[in-house]
C-alpha cells in the first residue's frame, strides 16, 4: 500500500515548445519482503516489523507540439 503527494509546474517557452517539472514523494506502508538465493533456491522472507518507507520522484520534460488539433476562438 502506498500514498503520494506532489507539485508541478508547466512553462511555455514558445507557442509550440514547453517545459514541465514535477516532484512527488511516495510513501510505502506494510511489511517488507526480502529475497535471497540459497544453493540455487529462491528464499522469500516476510519481515515481522512494519516501517514506513518512501522515495522522491522528479520528472523534467520538454514537449513539442507538432499539430494543433483544437483551434481556440482567440486566433
Amino acid at each position: 500500500m502506498a500514498t503520494q503527494a506532489g507539485l508541478g509546474t508547466h512553462v511555455n517557452i514558445t507557442s509550440r515548445l514547453d517545459c514541465s517539472l514535477s516532484a512527488q514523494y511516495m510513501l510505502h506502508f506494510g511489511k517488507d519482503i526480502e529475497t535471497t538465493i540459497d544453493k540455487g533456491d529462491v528464499v522469500i522472507e516476510k519481515k515481522n516489523n512494519s516501517t514506513p518507507d518512501g522515495h522522491f520522484l522528479v520528472t523534467l520534460s520538454f514537449n513539442y507540439k507538432f499539430f494543433r488539433l483544437w483551434r481556440s476562438n482567440d486566433n
